[in-house]
Formats: C-alpha cells, sequence, structure tokens
C-alpha cells in the first residue's frame, strides 16, 4: 500500500523533529496500538502512528505526506514531559485538523500512555472522526459501522492488511513488519480525507465513481519529486471543513460543537 516510507521516532532528537513537522502540518491523521492483554483503566497505547500533511519548502500549492511511528513506550522513558507537551499541543490546536478512525477510543489510549487522566485533560479541537463523515457523505455504501479495512477498499481501490492487528504491541524491539503495518494505518487515513474533501468540493456521493485510486485529476494530484517525497496538490482544498470540539465528560467523550462552520449542518444524519 505505502511506498514512499516513514519515520519511526524514539529519541528526544526525532521528537524534536515530529514537533517542526507538526508546526507546519494543515492535517494529522493518527491511529494507536496497545497490546490486547491490558487489563483495568482501559488501554494504553504503546504506539502512536501519524501521517501529516506539511507544507511543501518548494510550493505553496503542495503539502509533503510525512509517516510517523512514534514509540510511546521508549519516549515515555526518555522524555516524558516533551512528549506530553508536543502531543497534547497537537491535538488541541484550532489550525491543526485532526483525523481518525474511532478516534476517541484512540485518543483515550493516548491520554492514558501520557499519563494525563482524561476526566481533567481529555480535549480535542478541529477534530473529526472519519467514520462519521464517511457515513454521512456516502449514505448509500453500507459504511456507517465499516473497519478502516473495508472504508479504504471501498472508496480507494486500496488493500490494507490487518493480519499484524493483535500482535505485542508492547515487545521491543518492534519487528519491521510491525513498523509498517502501524505506518499503513495512518497513511490511508489521508486517502480517506482527501476522497471526503474531494466529494464535498465536487457534489456528492454520485460523483464518486471516478475517484478510484487517487488518478482523478481534478481531485487531487499525487507526484514524487527527485528526492522520492511524496508531494500532493491542494489548491482549492479546504483543510478546516470538518473540525469539531470534544471533551471528555462523565466518563466518555462528548462533541460539544462544530467550530462554528456550517458544514455539519448541511448533512445528512
Amino acid at each position: 500500500y505505502m511506498n514512499d516510507g516513514f519515520k519511526y521516532v524514539n529519541t528526544a532528537e526525532g521528537l524534536e523533529e515530529l514537533a517542526v513537522w507538526l508546526d507546519g502540518s494543515r492535517l494529522m491523521c493518527l491511529d494507536c496500538e496497545w497490546p490486547s492483554c491490558q487489563t483495568g483503566g482501559g488501554p494504553r497505547a504503546t504506539l502512536l502512528q501519524l501521517a501529516l500533511l506539511t507544507n511543501s519548502a518548494d510550493s505553496h500549492d503542495q503539502y509533503e505526506r510525512h509517516v510517523v511511528v512514534v514509540d510511546l513506550l521508549e519516549l515515555g522513558h526518555r522524555a516524558p514531559s516533551r512528549l506530553r507537551e508536543v502531543l497534547v499541543g497537537a491535538l488541541q490546536s484550532e489550525e491543526l485538523l485532526k483525523l481518525g478512525h474511532s478516534l476517541t477510543n484512540d485518543a483515550s489510549a493516548l491520554f492514558r500512555a501520557l499519563n494525563l487522566p482524561l476526566e481533567h485533560h481529555g480535549s480535542m479541537t478541529n477534530a473529526v472522526d472519519i467514520r462519521s463523515l464517511v457515513a454521512r457523505l456516502f449514505p448509500g455504501k453500507g459504511l456507517k459501522h465499516a473497519g478502516l479495512s473495508t472504508m479504504l477498499s471501498t472508496l480507494t481501490g486500496y488493500r490494507l492488511s490487518k493480519d499484524l492487528q493483535c500482535s505485542d504491541w508492547a515487545a521491543r524491539p518492534l519487528t519491521p513488519d510491525q513498523l509498517y503495518y502501524a505506518a499503513c494505518d495512518a497513511a490511508c487515513l489521508v486517502d480517506l480525507f482527501l476522497v471526503a474533501a474531494r466529494d464535498r468540493r465536487y457534489g456528492g456521493e454520485e460523483a464518486d465513481d471516478d475517484c478510484q485510486r487517487g488518478n482523478d485529476e481534478d481531485y487531487y494530484v499525487l507526484d514524487t519529486d527527485e528526492s522520492g517525497k511524496r508531494l500532493i496538490d491542494v489548491r482549492g482544498l479546504s483543510f478546516q471543513p470538518f473540525g469539531q470540539r470534544w471533551r471528555y465528560e462523565g466518563g466518555k467523550w462528548r462533541r460539544v460543537d462544530d467550530c462554528g462552520n456550517e458544514f455539519w449542518r448541511h448533512l445528512p444524519t
């Protein structure tokens, strides 16, 4: 699925590089992994994978996709305070659009991994769950309760393996196959975002039959520069049509508001 590489971040130096990328990003797609055998208090993420669209140095019309796998276990020992600062700042940024599949589950596991009680710290700004967005944009495709792999294959034609979903995410070192699996889970969310954004620009579900595998030039343009970076043409593409505020209250996540935009009010429920 993914052939443009990813970065594994498990050092303080790598964390600072991630902070720079986040500062220049408009979209942050996130996913978490945790051991299936955890008990008590809810899952705690041991790995965070991010796919970022960051400003290209060469053109304001193009963004680079950076895929980053963040080792929460190792950084939790090496730079816990800075890790919390970088990640919570991103989750609560009004400028950065956050996107996930089952987003609140991953957010809960991430806050626990950062040792931040949800009742006091649990909040996200300009964030959306791709499940609710896709279900309302494509109501005829039966995707309301679809898993990430099904959603991706239905809307883009890509196939995503889930064979390593239940592997041991607390074991270190992680295998190359585990790292690649985790990176793909975040990277594919960028493609789902672009499907949703394209649908919003070009008129609804009846227009989506020609949007397979991201090759419709009216949809978005992917290119690769000489260094191998994957570039995405974002002319006319809005990064903030979907953002919502979320807060953890009374033992669950609640959507507080739609950040003052009209987008959600015009979608079918």
